[in-house]
């Protein structure tokens, strides 16, 4: 008797060992982890990053992926602080450079850092893209 016991302790002390653990799991921080990826499945990388918080931001990333090249750089200046910071997130393999730096470099109208500068027409105007910045969301400037 005392020989079975022994020999079902380390199984009994391992099961008592995995049901005290799955006890200890957060559940609700699964819930949390699921409803997150279901709503960046539902909204996609801008909608999760910026529409959620910065909607009117959210339109100028959306323009700005559908209307730049994947290797180009965008012009911003501003305040890194707010939706700046999500905009450099959910725009690609795109370089965001400050526009202050950049009018310093020579030939910047065109190149900056081997990369093309992006450009596109916006509310009719055409030419290099800036990102202004501020706290509470994002504008679009056109510079010739």
């Amino acid at each position: 008797m005392k020989q079975a016991l022994l020999a079902r302790g380390p199984w009994i002390l391992l099961i008592a060992t995995l049901v005290f653990s799955i006890a200890r799991l957060p559940h609700a921080t699964w819930r949390k982890r699921l409803a997150q990826v279901r709503d960046f499945e539902e909204l996609g990388t801008v909608g999760y990053h910026v529409g959620r918080t910065w909607p009117g931001t959210a339109r100028i990333v959306q323009w700005l992926c559908e209307n730049t090249t994947e290797d180009a750089v965008i012009l911003w200046r501003g305040t890194w602080q707010g939706p700046i910071e999500h905009v450099a997130a959910s725009i690609g393999r795109r370089l965001i450079f400050d526009a202050a730096l950049a009018a310093g470099i020579e030939g910047s109208e065109r190149q900056l850092v081997g990369r093309p500068v992006a450009r596109a027409t916006w509310d009719g105007n055409e030419g290099r893209i800036v990102l202004i910045a501020s706290r509470s969301g994002v504008e679009v400037e056109v510079l010739p």
